[in-house]
């Protein structure tokens, strides 16, 4: 399967994994922070990723999304070490503020690298495709106007 895929989607498609194996270690936030912290962490983590995914877009205006992908992996690999190197509470969720801060900064560049490698290519037609479109997954009536009880009364 990946090798039907262009160079540059196989890429995409192993920073995908590698983000998936440092994704691993934020289940168990909560228990590193502890059940006095566990709903503060989960919350920081939460708020700060948010803000990292449209940080992530704003850098897109100035950098090449390249640049934006391996930035983002690079700031969420050293946030990871300092999460496990943190020692106390404070640390902690200082830790895990900066992880949120740049585990999603990658995202939006993926995203365009994704759309950038497909661009030239004919998209194949699979069932799981047409079911990603709510008119397809309809049986593309859902898009039409369909005559009901209020056309019926009249």
């Amino acid at each position: 399967m990946l090798k039907a895929l262009p160079k540059a989607a196989r890429a995409l498609v192993w920073v995908r994994i590698l983000n998936a194996l440092g994704a691993y270690a934020l289940s168990f936030l909560a228990v590193l922070a502890g059940p006095q912290l566990a709903v503060v962490a989960l919350a920081v983590f939460g708020v700060t990723a948010l803000i990292s995914r449209w940080a992530g877009a704003f850098l897109l205006d100035w950098f090449s999304p390249r640049t934006v992908l391996a930035a983002g992996l690079a700031a969420t690999g050293v946030a990871l070490i300092a999460l496990a190197v943190a020692d106390g509470p404070a640390q902690v969720v200082v830790a895990i503020a900066l992880v949120g801060l740049a585990f999603e900064l990658y995202e939006p560049a993926g995203q365009e690298l994704l759309a950038r490698a497909r661009s030239g290519e004919r998209r194949r037609r699979t069932p799981w495709h047409r079911c990603t479109s709510p008119a397809r997954a309809l049986g593309r009536r859902g898009s039409r106007r369909r005559p009901g009880a209020a056309d019926r009364i009249r």
